[in-house]
């Protein structure tokens, strides 16, 4: 009574990223490139993230993928495709080392 609330530690939450990003095909990038994130989403697959510069994240599933298409091409195609993703850690934390956090 009187006391503060007790806490204990139960394990690291859910691990969640939101990445964002723009592809602009007569400039860089290709509308392939969300077709092949889009059929690795739907196989609910874990996946690594691995970093530019080689560092490991660990295992995630792609659970959302979003895209806005605009600045269309008389034939309909899109100069600017803007996506947003979600990536849910799937897998546990023995990897720690390898981001190089203690």
């Amino acid at each position: 009574m009187g006391a503060r609330a007790a806490r204990q530690y139960v394990g690291p939450g859910d691990d969640t990223i939101r990445l964002s990003g723009l592809i602009a095909p007569d400039l860089t990038g290709t509308p392939i490139s969300l077709d092949v994130l889009r059929g690795m989403a739907n196989t609910g697959e874990v996946f690594a993230l691995v970093e530019g510069t080689g560092i490991v994240y660990g295992g995630f599933v792609i659970g959302d993928l979003n895209e806005t298409r605009t600045l269309l091409f008389a034939d309909g195609a899109a100069r600017r495709i803007e996506f947003d993703m979600t990536l849910v850690r799937a897998d546990d934390d023995s990897d720690r080392d390898q981001r190089g956090r203690a």
